[in-house]
């Protein structure tokens, strides 16, 4: 890791092109100026082509989803969207699957996108989280980081977490729910069996979901 962080050829500073295109002559220039650079370049092509010319792509989820489809569309470009087969092998999936029996795209609303957070009055607390077979909070999926759910219990959040595995969640919770061998963490109830699952899917679609609708 200190290597990475440390290399001489990593980017640390904007970097603006001084010669012909592939002769790799650069010089450093100072945030400020590459942004106004970004800006002019960018308005100057919505002058003269429009805004919907721009396409506005990212790359498999990550927290720049929310930020650069609002950049889209104040630019007035209506084209934003996913690039990279890591988005079309998982994150695509998942999103047709949640509008597939929920509707639409859901995600714990953990106040990510104020800018006052967890003080701001439009965010209402989510009262309980499900989390299935994902640990956030060794990982970031999609942007999506584990402190933000800790941050939520603290303010009285329960979580109900399914997974074979044992991580810091189902440690911490009031409500867990695991699928796997018996669980060292506390837990009122596990389903020992990993053929459950499945059953374990349909009863939570049954009494959650279409209780819902």
């Amino acid at each position: 890791m200190t290597q990475y962080l440390n290399h001489p050829d990593r980017l640390r500073h904007p970097l603006k092109r001084v010669g012909e295109r592939g002769e790799n002559k650069w010089e450093q220039i100072s945030w400020d100026e590459a942004f106004d650079i970004c800006e002019t370049r960018l308005k100057e092509i919505r002058d003269k082509y429009g805004a919907e010319s721009v396409l506005f792509g990212q790359g498999t989820g990550r927290d720049v989803g929310g930020p650069i489809s609002y950049l889209a569309y104040a630019y007035g470009s209506p084209n934003w969207m996913q690039i990279g087969l890591g988005g079309q092998a998982c994150y695509t999936p998942r999103m047709g699957g949640m509008f597939a029996t929920l509707g639409d795209y859901c995600m714990t609303d953990c106040s990510q996108f104020l800018e006052k957070r967890y003080d701001d009055p439009q965010w209402v607390r989510p009262n309980v989280i499900i989390n299935w077979a994902q640990n956030p909070i060794n990982g970031c999926f999609d942007g999506f980081y584990g402190h933000w759910i800790v941050d939520c219990m603290k303010r009285g959040s329960k979580l109900v977490v399914i997974d074979p595995r044992v991580t810091w969640l189902p440690a911490a919770p009031r409500s867990t729910c695991r699928t796997g061998p018996a669980p060292t963490a506390p837990s009122p109830w596990a389903c020992s069996r990993d053929h459950q699952r499945g059953a374990l899917r349909q009863g939570v679609r049954r009494e959650v979901v279409l209780r819902v609708r």
